[in-house]
């Protein structure tokens, strides 16, 4: 069951950054002529924040110039071919091309489409304007294209007669935002205005990232925008300590991951009379699922949060910006990705699942400049995390296509904010959370109390279902939860 109380807003910057090397000419029997495909690297970046204190989201404001879901405006139609529709790459090209991009003096005109969609919610903002959009009552009953029968009545595209490439490649009509033909270009495209806002302004941060321009043709960012309206719960809950984490129950509270796949980079900060806590795990496993925990019981990562009531080992106040800004830029900045198996590309054919969640150093700095108060500076308890590519991609499901002399290179990341958390309730929530099945005389208070808290008690919910507590159980808890 999905309840509205769980609306969140996910704001994403699609950070298009070009990267061009010579190509290699090669000639070929027959006077043919092939080369190598060049990489085209494509950053994804994007925030979601849950307001543990508030059932309903709020989002700041748009500046009237971004596409919504209320005023969505006319589609932009391009007269050429989408991108998935161009040729694919045989490896022998019959007219010899070469397109050389130099990375200093960029040439020429580089094309990538991109689809979309939010599979928990639906899309309510974007920019520049796509070439579909498709409300949510579009693609409720949509289903995948079937690839198999396209491409047996079609025939494979690569080698094919040039007659057979006419026949458009099939749309996925669950998609609901398409940019069917972007154009990436070094300056500002001719007879194209990028839209004012103030310097202070989010965009305006966003566009000092040192990345290509991308254009539809009418209007031209600096990134793709897009942002949606999701129906999700928090990947974090916080437990009492007193299931055995450790040799005495203490007060200490604990932040378990009640999803199936890994948090990177988790921040634990609390603020509270002019004293700052930081705690950090590099990596918050998902609970093993109780058939493979065995007999003996298990150890499960969790990020310890002291009993603040009784609490004065404080963070120096010297070594904040270190163990916050500097250690999240940093932690962003890492790691790298090797593209394989791009020769004989379709343009057809999306880019792979992700494995990449870095960042370039400016977007790093970008990010955390225009979320740095939300990371950081809330009073109470702030939990902050970094999704795994493989959430993202569950998501958010996203494909990108370019032409056949570019392959994609992408990387995707999503941190998420979890704010006004009150560590005070938790002891109280946690054995509310544990008694819901079994206490059909529950004080209304209690009740009350854990509807009030209601991130808190899902994520509890969520936790005992991990263990292996009863189904018919955890659907009592959240029937209970939901009654009125």
């Amino acid at each position: 069951m999905k309840s509205n109380f769980l609306s969140v807003n996910y704001r994403t910057l699609l950070l298009s950054a070009s990267l061009f090397f010579g190509g290699v000419l090669l000639t070929l029997p027959g006077g043919a002529e092939s080369w190598s495909a060049q990489p085209l690297v494509v950053h994804e970046w994007g925030v979601q924040v849950f307001d543990w204190s508030k059932p309903t989201p709020t989002s700041p404001p748009l500046p009237d110039f971004i596409h919504t879901d209320a005023h969505p405006g006319t589609p932009v139609v391009s007269t050429q071919k989408r991108v998935k529709d161009l040729p694919p790459d045989s490896g022998i090209r019959f007219k010899p091309v070469l397109y050389f991009y130099p990375p200093a003096n960029q040439l020429g005109e580089n094309l990538v489409g991109v689809e979309m969609r939010f599979a928990y919610g639906h899309a309510n903002a974007w920019y520049p304007q796509a070439s579909v959009y498709r409300t949510p009552g579009m693609t409720a009953n949509a289903k995948e294209p079937d690839w198999d029968a396209w491409r047996k009545a079609n025939g494979p595209r690569m080698f094919a007669d040039p007659k057979k490439l006419a026949v458009p490649v099939p749309d996925d009509e669950r998609m609901e935002l398409v940019w069917s033909r972007l154009t990436l270009s070094k300056d500002v495209p001719a007879g194209v205005k990028l839209p004012e806002v103030d310097k202070g302004h989010w965009i305006s941060i966003a566009r000092q990232v040192q990345s290509a321009y991308v254009s539809n043709g009418t209007e031209a960012e600096k990134f793709l925008f897009y942002e949606g309206a999701t129906h999700e719960r928090p990947a974090v809950t916080l437990i009492a300590d007193a299931d055995g984490f450790m040799s005495r129950p203490s007060k200490m509270t604990h932040i378990v991951n009640v999803t199936d796949l890994p948090l990177y980079n988790v921040f634990a900060i609390y603020h509270h009379d002019h004293h700052t806590w930081i705690g950090y795990a590099t990596v918050l496993e998902p609970i093993k699922p109780a058939s493979q925990q065995g007999g003996a019981g298990s150890t499960i990562t969790s990020l310890a949060v002291p009993d603040f009531a009784a609490f004065n080992d404080w963070t120096d106040d010297k070594t904040i910006v270190a163990l916050t800004i500097d250690r999240l830029r940093a932690t962003l900045t890492e790691g790298g990705g090797l593209s394989i198996n791009h020769d004989l590309r379709d343009p057809a054919d999306p880019q792979g699942p992700t494995q990449c969640a870095e960042l370039f150093p400016d977007e790093a700095q970008a990010l955390e400049t225009i979320w740095h108060d939300d990371f950081f500076n809330n009073d109470g308890l702030t939990i902050l995390y970094r999704e795994s590519p493989a959430a993202l991609d569950r998501a958010m499901p996203l494909n990108l296509y370019t032409d056949m002399y570019h392959y994609i290179k992408f990387s995707r990341c999503g941190l998420v904010v979890n704010k006004n958390i009150d560590p005070a309730q938790v002891m109280a929530t946690y054995f509310g959370v544990a008694a819901l099945p079994y206490d059909s005389k529950m004080p209304a208070a209690t009740l009350a109390a854990l509807k009030a808290n209601r991130f808190l008690t899902e994520g509890n919910i969520a936790y005992f279902e991990r263990l292996g507590r009863d189904p018919k159980q955890i659907a009592e808890m959240r029937a209970a939860l939901d009654k009125n």
